[in-house]
């Protein structure tokens, strides 16, 4: 540890750690207690900037520029309502079905398949990797839209 007090054997250090002392000094920077802790120095302490004020009227403002700079609200209301129903929904078809006996156990099995099978079809030899990389360039630049 690079500290001259934890310095010797381990017999040492066990016989030094059960006086009742509870912790002992290692460095400057660290100490380790007889519970098993190792504890650092406030030295060592990340330290918040010094402006620890928060002001909710510029987050306000911020927020309200940002609105008045979208065109189309309507849409934007729209596509988070939906987002947040999407969620909703996503959440209770989850948990009925992990609610449901033996179906977490089947999904993990066959994801697992899944999984052992996909490294073996695309991962393990180095032609299918190269097929793997054509293959996510040819779905990206139909997402993207390149030329």
């Amino acid at each position: 540890m690079g500290g001259n007090a934890l310095a010797g054997t381990k017999s040492d250090l066990s016989s030094r750690l059960s006086t009742p002392t509870k912790c002992i000094k290692a460095d400057s920077r660290v100490s380790v207690c007889n519970n098993g802790l190792v504890v650092l120095r406030p030295s060592l302490a990340v330290r918040a900037a010094e402006d620890k004020t928060f002001d909710a009227d510029t987050v306000i403002e911020d927020l309200s520029a940002k609105w008045d700079a979208i065109e189309n609200k309507s849409q934007v209301a729209i596509y988070a309502g939906g987002a947040v129903v999407a969620l909703v929904t996503a959440n209770a078809v989850v948990t009925t079905i992990d609610s449901i006996p033996f179906v977490p156990y089947f999904t993990e099995v066959v994801g697992t398949c899944y999984s052992l099978w996909f490294a073996y079809r695309y991962l393990l030899f180095e032609d299918s990797r190269k097929e793997l990389v054509k293959d996510i360039e040819v779905l990206l630049e139909k997402i993207g839209g390149k030329e």
